[in-house]
């Protein structure tokens, strides 16, 4: 998760915590799979039971927002006095979102909001309007000028668009959204209930807390002093010279991979060693961590 400034008190956030296996197992073809680490006891305590025959929990994050989930994927859907409004649709559960919602309100769903145009973040859409095809489907005018382009049937296009800001009311519901460029090239959302003080702020994994999101601000900084560390004292020119002396001066690319990746691969130790009992999958992902905050540091810091 990207870092962001939230709001005083009690913040219910949305934090990712990806799954991993551990140890090292061998594929149809023989193949061994890497030893990733187990997620930590601490983060699976945390993760929802989901019954496999119903395929499907619904959960009250706050009075009035609540989490649906098939333990993979979620979204949420805020009730409000005058109808639902549904955030995102995933397409794992898509069939199950209409029946969800009745289980907890009488109020039919008035409205689909799109945090951005990622299939498996919308693609459940069809099946709610399959159901319900009334649903009016608000999303920021860049996604909806993509989904207009892509003509996808997975990815009905938006009725209501906005630009910039927006703050949506129906009932007794405020839901603010911000949006933003750090995930799909055509936008995403930040979605805010500021009455319940939730946040929707990306990928889901698991309903979190302010302090979830203070862990994985500092996560990200560590990630960018180590780099910065490792890159700003690293003899380049020798790297450089003594990677010339095997591949050619001309072989500019082999060169960069010489000098960068021993970088990566010294940042992605360090961060794994420090990280891996706090967070899941650091060790899955910490090198494209620090991969991208090398390009950062190297070309615009």
């Amino acid at each position: 998760m990207r870092p962001t400034t939230v709001k005083a008190g009690f913040l219910t956030a949305v934090t990712t915590f990806s799954l991993c296996l551990s140890g090292a197992v061998s594929t149809a073809d023989g193949a061994a799979l890497p030893g990733f680490r187990p997620v930590p006891a601490g983060i699976k305590a945390r993760m929802l039971p989901v019954d496999p025959k119903k395929g499907y929990l619904v959960k009250e994050l706050k009075p009035n927002v609540y989490l649906i989930t098939d333990g993979g994927y979620q979204s949420l859907f805020v009730t409000t006095g005058k109808g639902v409004i549904v955030l995102d649709a995933p397409p794992s559960y898509g069939s199950k979102i209409v029946p969800a919602v009745a289980e907890v309100t009488r109020e039919p769903i008035i409205e689909l909001v799109y945090s951005h145009s990622h299939l498996d973040h919308i693609s459940g859409a069809p099946e709610i309007l399959k159901q319900v095809p009334s649903v009016k489907i608000l999303a920021e005018e860049g996604v909806a000028e993509f989904l207009r382009e892509k003509n996808d049937p997975r990815r009905p296009v938006p009725t209501e668009t906005f630009r910039g800001a927006y703050t949506l009311k129906l009932g007794s519901a405020v839901i603010e959204m911000k949006p933003g460029h750090w995930h799909s090239n055509e936008g995403d959302l930040y979605i805010y209930l500021p009455a319940s003080k939730v946040l929707v702020g990306g990928h889901l994994g698991f309903p979190g807390t302010r302090h979830d999101v203070e862990v994985a601000r500092e996560y990200t900084f560590d990630i960018y002093r180590t780099i910065k560390r490792i890159h700003d004292g690293t003899n380049q020119v020798k790297v450089v010279t003594d990677a010339a002396a095997k591949y050619g001066w001309e072989n500019k690319m082999a060169l960069f991979r010489s000098l960068l990746d021993p970088m990566m691969d010294e940042c992605a130790s360090e961060i794994v060693s420090r990280w891996s009992d706090k967070l899941a999958s650091v060790d899955v992902y910490a090198r494209s961590h620090c991969h991208t905050a090398l390009i950062y540091a190297r070309w615009d810091d």
